[in-house]
Formats: structure tokens, C-alpha cells, sequence
């Protein structure tokens, strides 16, 4: 990658660049390189000679009218999304290596989908904590789910004056 390629092709070398050095997850590297193919597979050869020049809105426009009727709705929006990420992060690479940054979100700490229920315990915690330094103690007999009535927008507690 060492001219500046901002062709379809180029595209297709910087996804797999992307995947072989760790930049991209294989999912998201491989989905990208899928839409972007699939959406610019439409426009004619000199149209993909610089992406750069290309009306991503257009494009996914002329897409959806073309080959709407083999995607569901969703779908469409996920593989437009999926290009015009590709193609942004292909043109950061390309205008600026050193310093590129993918957009792509990886989470430091994946939930696997547990999202509520990690943030309600880490309430819970901190809660548990500071009544222990405020020398309000919750008993500690039986379980955490005895004294704490589990509500989505209130946490409550039963607690006692631990006196001294």
C-alpha cells in the first residue's frame, strides 16, 4: 500500500490489510469488504478508479433501486452503513497511515449482551460501599437479593446504624 490507490481495489487490499495487521475483527473486515462489493459493484469502471469522487448517498440510492428487492430493508441500511464506513476509514488510510484510527468500536470489556444487569451490580457495589463507610451497614446475613429490592429505576436498601 505504499502508492495512494483509491480504487475499488485499493479498498479491497486495505480490508485484508486491515484483518492480517489486527486493525479490523475478521466479522467486521469481512462484512465491510462484502457491502462495499456489493454497493459499488454498480458503478461502472471509471466511476471505481477513485472512491474518493464517489456519492456514497447516490450510490446507495441507485443500490437499493437496483438490487433492493433481494435485501430486506434492514439489511440494505446495514450493507449502505457497512460501505460508507469501509469507504471512510479506506480514505483516512490511504490520506494519512501513520496516524489512522478505524472507526470501528472495539469494547475494551465485552458484556455479551448483559449490559443492564453488569451496570445495575456495579450500582449495587458502590451503593454496598458507601453505606459501609457511612456506617450503615447492610447485614450480611443471607444473600445480597434478602436486602436489596431490585427495581430498573430505584435501587432500595434495608439498612441499620452500625453503632460503635
Amino acid at each position: 500500500m505504499s502508492e495512494r490507490n483509491y480504487s475499488l481495489t485499493g479498498l479491497n487490499q486495505f480490508l485484508d490489510y486491515a484483518l492480517e495487521k489486527g486493525l479490523m475483527k475478521k466479522e467486521t473486515a469481512a462484512g465491510r469488504k462484502r457491502a462495499a462489493n456489493q454497493v459499488l459493484g454498480i458503478l461502472d469502471d471509471h466511476e471505481l478508479q477513485d472512491l474518493r469522487m464517489v456519492d456514497l448517498e447516490a450510490t446507495a440510492s441507485r443500490f437499493a433501486i437496483l438490487q433492493g428487492s433481494n435485501f430486506k430493508p434492514s439489511s440494505l441500511q446495514v450493507y449502505v452503513s457497512r460501505t460508507k464506513s469501509a469507504v471512510q476509514d479506506f480514505i483516512s488510510y490511504v490520506d494519512d497511515p501513520i496516524n489512522f484510527k478505524s472507526s470501528v468500536n472495539i469494547r475494551a470489556n465485552p458484556t455479551n449482551g448483559n449490559s443492564k444487569k453488569t451496570k445495575k451490580n456495579i450500582k449495587i457495589a458502590l451503593l454496598l460501599l458507601l453505606l459501609r463507610i457511612n456506617r450503615l451497614i447492610v447485614s450480611t446475613t443471607g444473600t445480597a437479593k434478602t436486602y436489596i429490592h431490585k427495581r430498573p429505576e430505584h435501587l432500595y436498601f434495608r439498612f441499620r446504624y452500625a453503632r460503635t
